[in-house]
């Protein structure tokens, strides 16, 4: 059954009704986006792998409780903050910074090959090293409200509606949390 052009909350419906393919539909769209998201907010791949894993699993078991006129997306990433808090929660931890953004590890992609011409020269591959490390630190400083606020709307890309609904705050604090966020970099980068 080809599913991949149905609605998020049409497939839900679907999975109300105990279809697996429609299920396995919505992780195949946002299984990446969970997981990075979890990734970077529990600062634990292991962990987030399993959360985002229990994520999926809440909502196969609680489809019959999703109301449809809401947005997936949004319920979604909601039951995976708070997989997310309790995870952090019962290991005495607080959520991470956004500085997995930034990070340039992946050895596979990231192997420097000298005969490739589109290859940045060694000098430049440390400046940009020495950048996203600065930007992490940087994000590290920016209190937790901020720095989640920030995630959801800039790494999970959900709109300012989406991001109030999954914090619990009205569209404005999202939107001065962010603009907080955004001014407080922008100083502590002018300082470093």
């Amino acid at each position: 059954m080809a599913l991949n052009g149905y609605t998020d909350e049409k497939l839900m419906e679907l999975v109300a009704k105990n279809n697996h393919d429609a299920l396995n539909e919505l992780v195949e769209r946002y299984q990446g986006p969970l997981f990075n998201f979890l990734s970077i907010y529990i600062k634990d791949p292991a962990t987030a792998e399993g959360a985002a894993a229990e994520s999926f699993f809440r909502v196969w078991k609680y489809a019959k409780k999703f109301n449809t006129k809401q947005k997936f997306k949004t319920w979604l990433f909601t039951i995976a903050r708070n997989q997310g808090n309790t995870l952090l929660t019962s290991q005495n931890k607080r959520p991470g910074s956004i500085e997995g953004l930034f990070n340039t590890n992946d050895s596979e992609n990231n192997a420097f090959d000298p005969s490739d011409p589109r290859e940045f020269n060694p000098e430049q591959v440390l400046n940009q090293q020495d950048q996203a490390e600065k930007i992490g630190i940087v994000l590290m400083k920016l209190p937790v409200h901020l720095r989640e606020a920030l995630m959801l709307a800039v790494q999970a890309e959900l709109s300012y509606l989406d991001v109030a609904e999954i914090l619990g705050c009205s569209v404005v604090a999202v939107k001065m949390r962010i603009h907080k966020a955004r001014l407080k970099f922008k100083q502590y980068m002018d300082n470093k």
